[in-house]
């Protein structure tokens, strides 16, 4: 992630998160996030992390969208 995403995601939500397999230096991770909601200003997806096809963690993500402008 670059910068600007992580700055956006400062502040997040994480929720129902189940941790299911240890990530280890070296290791290529891999996040997908299925949108659940999303508004002009809030979103929430369900989110899996993954290595080599395995679960690492899954949760539910809570984020607030920055007016236009926050993050330049």
């Amino acid at each position: 992630l670059d910068e600007q995403v992580l700055l956006a995601l400062l502040g997040a939500g994480i929720d129902e998160v189940r941790f299911k397999r240890v990530v280890v230096p070296g290791d290529t991770l891999r996040l997908e996030v299925t949108m659940e909601k999303l508004g002009s200003r809030f979103g929430k997806g369900r989110a899996v992390a993954s290595v080599d096809g395995e679960v690492a963690c899954e949760g539910l993500l809570s984020f607030i969208i920055p007016p236009a402008g926050v993050l330049a």
